[in-house]
């Protein structure tokens, strides 16, 4: 019996939990910060067809609710979770269109906990590793000799 409860209090230290969540929209991305009590591995994928973003969370749990969020003029259409086998947590953000996601862990500072911040960059129509074309009216020839650009 003292090892059963010992191995659930080892499991019970070892788990986060997610406390809150707070959203910010800039003019180019959407920045998630979820408020955990511990700092638990995490991986993030994105599904199409619909758009979603999969945050993963493990030895996890949601405390509280994250459908009190403001999602007014952000691409996220919905939040929803639920547990991903026995102990992970499984955050799904369904879209309403693209985006490029990016996450980080930040630990404690100042008043704030440890943190999982989720920033969601807006898909531009142009994928942002391709080059702008020239305009029409300029010619091949029409850069400077240093081959600069008139920037």
């Amino acid at each position: 019996m003292g090892v059963v409860l010992t191995i659930a209090s080892l499991q019970s230290l070892a788990s986060s939990a997610v406390q809150g969540v707070r959203l910010w929209r800039a003019p180019d991305h959407t920045r998630l910060v979820f408020d955990l009590s511990g700092r638990p591995e995490h991986s993030l994928s994105v599904v199409g067809n619909p758009d979603r973003v999969i945050i993963d969370l493990g030895n996890s749990r949601l405390q509280g609710t994250l459908q009190t969020v403001d999602l007014a003029a952000t691409p996220i259409q919905r939040i929803r979770s639920g547990l991903r086998g026995e102990s992970d947590l499984r955050i799904v953000l369904d879209m309403q269109n693209g985006v490029r996601p990016e996450s980080f862990l930040l630990g404690p500072s100042g008043d704030y906990g440890n943190r999982l911040v989720v920033d969601l960059y807006d898909q531009t129509q142009r994928d942002s590793s391709t080059p702008p074309e020239p305009p029409a009216d300029t010619a091949p020839g029409a850069r400077e000799a240093s081959g600069s650009s008139p920037l």
